[in-house]
């Protein structure tokens, strides 16, 4: 039996939990990249299409099943991880800020999208609706 579950922790960030352990996905439909202890991935797709590809990033040598995590251990003994939660405060790193500023743009971009759809849907219903009265009054 297989397990698996994901938690929206913010816009575009979520925790996966699987019977493999935790993974952490950033992004949107379309692009994200996923971190876990098998390595890091880049998404990418068409949402809707089922049309996706996968790539390995952090070290594209590697296949996906053949990488495990193997941390050095500490003069203890003890495994360490390579992830650690900082004050949120002294997080100003610049490439996170990039990172900020492009998840804000595409989800302006998105937003912008699914407003033309909706105008185009509407189009296409008012012309069907108009295209059919005309066939009705020609009858």
């Amino acid at each position: 039996m297989r397990f698996k579950r994901r938690k929206k922790i913010l816009p575009g960030v979520y925790l996966n939990f699987s019977g493999s352990g935790i993974s952490t996905t950033i992004g949107v439909p379309g692009a994200s990249v996923n971190f876990g202890r098998n390595g890091t991935y880049l998404n990418t797709g068409i949402p809707g299409t089922g049309l996706y590809n996968r790539q390995r990033i952090d070290n594209p040598n590697n296949s996906r099943n053949t990488t495990s995590y193997n941390p050095s251990p500490t003069k203890n003994n003890i495994q360490t991880s390579p992830f650690s939660s900082g004050n949120s405060d002294r997080l100003t790193s610049n490439s996170l800020l990039d990172l900020k500023n492009t998840f804000i743009e595409c989800y302006s971009e998105r937003r912008e999208l699914i407003s033309e759809i909706n105008k185009t849907k509407a189009t296409i219903r008012h012309t069907k609706f108009s295209t059919s009265l005309k066939n009705k009054d020609l009858i």
